[in-house]
């Protein structure tokens, strides 16, 4: 049974024990006091009965197979007949009559303890002084012939628990308060078949107090009132079963939900991870273009610092070569005049060659004659034929020199012309260069404030991709962040799936186990079962329970303690004779 239906329970034991019945007779209170073995078997039974009231009989009545039947109240004795015990009803004038008696019978309810440390059954007297996991087991079998006319009883079955001996405490289906150092641990069942309830702890040094078990029975039926309200709360309880079903399904839709969310978020994480690969890769290559941007600014910085001087360079060049053109023109016009001089010099030395020639010839005759005149036996004309045969040889000497200076002489005219020729042309290009020169010297007069400008525009532009690197390192990171933010989270998706799976199975549970159950047992309770066993038998006696009518019933039941053993110590109990009613109440439990 889960705690809803544990409240419902008590729910009702309060509404049935709070219905009692006044009679005008003398009536009688059972209370049966049972000594369990820590098994769960029965050691002894003693009844207490409780008789007051006021009745016009000579005799109360009591019936049941009691032995040794003592009265606790006075010294009056009963008068007894095989199961028949009848006392004079003038003793209730003194007061109320309270009597005991030992009785063997079996009990309506059965009990059955198992004791279990570390996972192993153990025997009760074996567990005083050991330390472990403990479990304690209770099962609660019903022990009725006719099971469709059987009473209905409340139980309670307490337990306690030192917490100074115990800790990590769980009973299911239980409700337990703390007084002082004791953990107080109640399991309540209802009659609707047999129970089985479970306790766990960690103990040392373990010691347990007696399981204490109560069990009251319900002697009168269920007002209209209460019928109808019971009819309107299993309508509620309807109610509860759909939204449970609704419920079950919805967390079923989270946790496929989640389980979804976590595939993306896995997706996403490894998608994260590649845009940083990839970030990181634009922020290495962006460095490298920062880099070299970085050193063109440098580059580009010496040559604004260099523009000038190119500048002026150009401009003396562009003066050198306007003075150079200048002189050139010059130059030429004296090569020119030159050329004009070795030309009329060459023809010069021609006409000069030629006439010696021609003098060469018209010399040779005279040669001749002098060759014949100059084995003359006159002195004089031989000396005149020997000048006139040197003035030959001179000018034949003469002759050819002349004819080698005007070859020179041409050849000398002919180099000039070349080179004046040539220094033609060298003057034509030193016009063109220097009109170039004009030309780009008037363009480099403004060179240095366009690098000027473009030195400081890319100035900018690398300060603008310094920023830009900067920015996709901070890219770079902010995704690495993300990533190692997002890495962990499908495992933490993975314990909410696994919180989620469980809220779901509890949901489950309560919706299956629980409210399901709830449902079921809410219908038994308020539309058939309890109340027709409440309706149809009250169970009013456990000495004799189809005779005694004016008498309500309970029972109390505890086991034995499980202590470690001390040392014996002396006797001091009260001798029976000189014990009060109360300390006699006390010593049915200390067997």
């Amino acid at each position: 049974m889960k705690k809803p239906l544990l409240c419902i329970s008590l729910v009702l034991v309060m509404l049935f024990t709070s219905f009692t019945t006044a009679f005008a007779e003398a009536f009688k209170d059972e209370t049966i006091y049972v000594n369990l073995k820590n098994d769960g078997n029965v050691s002894d039974i003693k009844v207490v009965n409780h008789v007051h009231g006021f009745d016009d009989s000579d005799y109360f009545i009591d019936y049941g197979k009691y032995s040794d039947i003592k009265n606790l109240s006075n010294d009056a004795k009963p008068e007894i007949k095989d199961d028949t015990v009848k006392w004079p009803t003038s003793l209730l004038k003194q007061g109320d009559l309270y009597y005991e008696g030992t009785i063997n019978k079996e009990l309506p309810l059965n009990f059955e303890i198992k004791y279990f440390l570390d996972g192993s059954e153990i025997k009760a007297e074996d567990l005083a002084g050991k330390s472990g996991d403990l479990k304690i087991n209770i099962k609660v079998k019903e022990n009725f012939k006719d099971k469709k006319n059987k009473p209905a009883f409340l139980t309670q079955i307490q337990l306690s628990l030192d917490l100074d001996k115990f800790s990590d405490i769980n009973a299911k289906n239980a409700t337990s308060a703390i007084v002082g150092k004791k953990m107080n641990i109640n399991f309540i069942y209802l009659p609707f078949g047999d129970g089985d309830f479970t306790l766990e702890a960690k103990g040392k040094n373990i010691e347990l107090d007696p399981i204490v078990i109560s069990i009251v029975s319900s002697s009168n039926g269920i007002p209209e009132e209460i019928k109808k309200k019971g009819n309107e709360f299993s309508s509620g309880i309807n109610k509860m079963s759909d939204a449970g079903d609704k419920l079950e399904g919805g967390s079923k839709d989270i946790v496929d939900g989640t389980v979804k969310l976590k595939g993306g978020l896995s997706g996403l994480n490894s998608g994260l991870y590649k845009v940083y690969e990839g970030s990181n890769e634009v922020t290495l290559n962006s460095k490298k273009i920062y880099g070299g941007f970085s050193q063109f600014d440098s580059g580009l910085l010496d040559f604004k610092n260099k523009s000038s001087e190119l500048s002026d360079g150009v401009k003396n060049i562009d003066e050198g070569l306007n003075s150079l053109s200048k002189e050139s023109s010059s130059i030429k016009e004296g090569l020119s005049s030159l050329n004009d001089g070795t030309s009329k010099l060459n023809a010069g030395l021609g006409n000069v060659s030629a006439g010696m020639s021609e003098l060469d010839k018209e010399h040779e005759d005279l040669c001749k004659l002098a060759k014949l005149l100059s084995s003359s036996s006159d002195p004089q004309v031989k000396m005149l034929a020997q000048g006139v045969l040197e003035e030959g040889k001179a000018i034949k000497s003469l002759d050819g020199a002349l004819k080698e200076s005007s070859k020179a002489t041409g050849t000398i005219s002919q180099n000039i012309n070349n080179v004046y020729l040539g220094y033609d042309k060298y003057n034509e290009g030193l016009k063109s260069t220097t009109l170039g020169m004009n030309k780009l010297n008037t363009e480099m007069s403004i060179l240095p404030e366009k690098i000027n400008e473009m030195y400081s525009g890319h100035t900018k532009l690398t300060y603008g991709l310094k920023n830009m690197t900067s920015g996709y390192e901070s890219m770079k990171d902010a995704y690495y962040k993300a990533y190692e933010g997002t890495k962990e989270i499908p495992s933490e998706v993975d314990k909410l799936i696994n919180g989620e799976k469980q809220l779901q199975s509890g949901i489950s549970s309560l919706n299956n186990e629980g409210i399901k159950k709830l449902k079921t047992s809410a219908d038994q309770i308020l539309n058939t079962e309890f109340l027709k066993v409440n309706n149809a038998k009250a169970y009013t006696s456990f000495a004799d329970e189809e005779r005694n009518k004016n008498s309500t019933c309970q029972f109390v039941m505890k086991t034995p303690s499980i202590k470690i053993k001390k040392e014996p110590k002396a006797d001091n109990t009260a001798p029976e004779e000189n014990k009060s009613f109360f300390q006699k109440l006390i010593d049915l439990f200390k067997k």
